[in-house]
């Protein structure tokens, strides 16, 4: 696919990680006004009910983005070298040394025993979770925490959770220290995360006592049930009314919008072409077989099986081993801090996202404080 006249091409795009950050924000915000302009879009989405145009065009917008940042990927990964690839692994190794201590922190929170003006209630670990390079309470990445990582990947059976296959959020408290059996084994905790403990002695963390979340709790209760009784107490009447217009996908109907509204030809093909490397992926039988598959065919150096296994299982193993082994390579020359994080295009100097925080947990932190006058408990200083 030739991208040369793309307005959008990678080349055109902030090579600095603060500079595309501050660009993609900006185009997100200049497509959803353009978006909102569109009065053939906005007659389309009135043939649906429970619709909202505001959502559809915030789902449109992040396509966007999310096409335009990894263009690249999606044209063809043959453009990029196995050494692109796994210093791009790196990368999320690194990130996951920062989420385990993002994590320890929630632990401590939770239990009293810390606290910060940007920590209002549990919603906004998941805020920096997803602004991890970001976070200003977080300790850069040291080089000691750097050899901790290398030592958990080049152990023979490390998992390769870090680099895409856990699904469930790094700091989903609840999940994350769910137990069974007599002996209260963890279900779901990232392996990393008990070698990290295991290394740096704060498994103790996880049994201190959740306090803040319990208060959280009971103050939601309280305002769920506040609200219930001033709905009993004045009832609206309300009329319902048919509505024979269908129901609005807005998954699938994003697809519909590129193809009868996109006017950009490049971003009409780059959809198509990510649309169906995502059905290939869904409709691969042993998706992790073939990948494993891929990977060892592209390396080039000699690599050896994992043996005793079934060859399948053998061919996955071995895939996992080979690319935690070159990840760990790649952090051992990018040992140095700062040439680390100039290598990875990450700046050591952090976003001040405190606006942002502060909107994303407001509604939550009015509620707990509305909650908390009504049951006279006392509201916590930073709401």
């Amino acid at each position: 696919m030739d991208l040369s006249n793309f307005k959008y091409k990678e080349e055109n795009l902030p090579k600095d990680h603060n500079e595309r950050n501050i660009f993609f924000e900006k185009l997100r915000e200049e497509i959803k006004a353009e978006l909102k302009q569109d009065e053939a879009l906005k007659k389309y989405v009135e043939k649906f009910q429970s619709a909202d145009l505001d959502d559809f065009i915030l789902y449109i917008a992040e396509r966007k983005i999310q096409i335009v940042s990894s263009q690249n990927w999606i044209i063809q990964s043959s453009e990029h070298t196995p050494e692109i690839k796994y210093r791009k692994e790196a990368e999320r190794a690194i990130e996951l040394i920062q989420q385990k201590k993002l994590f320890n922190i929630q632990c401590l929170w939770r239990a009293n025993q810390f606290e910060h003006p940007l920590l209002r209630c549990t919603y906004d670990f998941h805020f920096w979770e997803t602004h991890i390079h970001d976070c200003p309470f977080l300790d850069p990445v040291s080089p000691e925490e750097i050899q901790l990582m290398q030592s958990y990947l080049r152990m023979p059976n490390s998992e390769l959770t870090q680099f895409g296959g856990w699904s469930m959020s790094f700091q989903d408290y609840e999940s994350i220290l769910e137990t069974e059996g007599a002996t209260e084994d963890y279900i779901y905790m990232p392996e990393w995360y008990e070698f990290y403990d295991g290394f740096r002695g704060t498994s103790y963390l996880l049994k201190l006592p959740n306090l803040r979340g319990q208060q959280e709790d009971d103050l939601r209760d309280a305002w769920q049930q506040d609200r219930a009784r001033k709905e009993k107490e004045n009832p609206t009447t309300t009329q319902y009314v048919t509505d024979i217009r269908p129901y609005f996908n807005v998954f699938s109907e994003v697809d519909n919008y590129f193809k009868n509204f996109e006017k950009d030809n490049f971003l009409k093909e780059l959809n198509s072409l990510y649309r169906a490397e995502q059905q290939a992926y869904m409709d691969t039988e042993d998706m992790d077989f073939d990948w494993a598959l891929e990977i060892l065919k592209e390396a080039n150096e000699p690599v050896y099986m994992v043996g005793g296994k079934e060859w399948k299982e053998a061919i996955k193993e071995t895939a996992v081993r080979f690319i935690n082994l070159k990840v760990a390579d790649d952090l051992d020359l990018l040992y140095e801090a700062d040439a680390l994080f100039n290598e990875l295009d990450i700046s050591t100097v952090k976003d001040d996202l405190t606006k942002e925080i502060l909107e994303h947990s407001q509604q939550m932190v009015d509620r707990l404080k509305k909650a908390a006058l009504l049951t006279g408990t006392e509201p916590d200083k930073y709401w």
